[in-house]
């Protein structure tokens, strides 16, 4: 559902009463939607029984959940879905300034996913290892990129690592 000023756009995956994407490969039910919000605008997305949600904000002032959580440009909020819900439910995102948002949600991956930086792995040790290659510049495991002189890298935050 939407209300006020918006153009959105489903960029991938499938909502019911949205629409569908074809032609972009898929592997697991999932969704994205751009939207471009004017100020006091609203967009209400359906959340499938045991699927989750997000809110990014690429730039604005957003409300969003069921407690009106303040999201900022550069933030995001992640809703879940319990695995034994039945039906399903609805997330609004109400934009208190002219907005840019990714509403993006789909099926959990079936096994925890663990984050370090740039790395995502269900498994601690590869992160580990991929964050030691990179620490080194192991080209083997990052090879050069075209065009670049390579004889640098953004440093390894070292910061909270595992």
């Amino acid at each position: 559902t939407i209300s006020g000023e918006i153009t959105a756009k489903l960029i991938v995956g499938e909502l019911p009463g949205i629409g569908r994407i074809d032609g972009v490969p898929q592997n697991w039910p999932m969704f994205l939607i751009d939207a471009e919000m004017g100020k006091g605008s609203e967009i209400s997305i359906p959340v499938l029984a045991g699927h989750e949600i997000g809110v990014y904000v690429v730039e604005g002032d957003v409300n969003s959940g069921s407690e009106g959580s303040n999201i900022h440009t550069g933030d995001a909020s992640i809703y879940g879905s319990s695995k034994d819900a039945k039906g399903s439910a609805t997330l609004t995102a109400q934009a208190k300034e002219t907005s840019r948002v990714f509403i993006f949600g789909g099926l959990p991956l079936p096994e925890p996913r663990h984050m370090f930086w740039n790395f995502v792995h269900s498994d601690k040790d590869v992160i580990s290892d991929a964050a030691g290659a990179w620490s080194e510049l192991d080209r083997s495991q990052f090879p050069p990129v075209v065009g670049e002189d390579n004889e640098d890298s953004i440093p390894l935050p070292m910061k909270n690592r595992k």
